[in-house]
């Protein structure tokens, strides 16, 4: 058996997946996209542009359509001290 055969001969699974995986770029490219998306979950209170507890009430009850085009507005969600029973 020559060097190369029993380098793959003896190689454990995972190797062998992860030089299969190499070769196929489009799993690579995939492979990429999803770390990302799970480094932006990470991340994700720094990229936000408001703070968690503001709610953009200008826009609530109109659809998605007209949403797009009006101007951003947000306005603090109000804390449980204020609400009144």
């Amino acid at each position: 058996m020559s060097p190369e055969q029993e380098r793959v001969y003896l190689a454990p699974q995972w190797k062998l997946m992860w030089w299969k995986f190499r070769k196929h770029k489009l799993a690579v490219i995939s492979g990429i996209v999803i770390l990302l998306m799970y480094l932006s979950v990470a991340i994700c209170e720094f990229l936000a542009p408001y703070h968690y507890t503001t709610r953009n009430t200008a826009r609530s009850c109109i659809s998605s359509t007209k949403a797009a085009s009006s101007a951003p507005s947000s306005t603090p969600i109000p804390s449980a001290s204020t609400w009144r029973i």
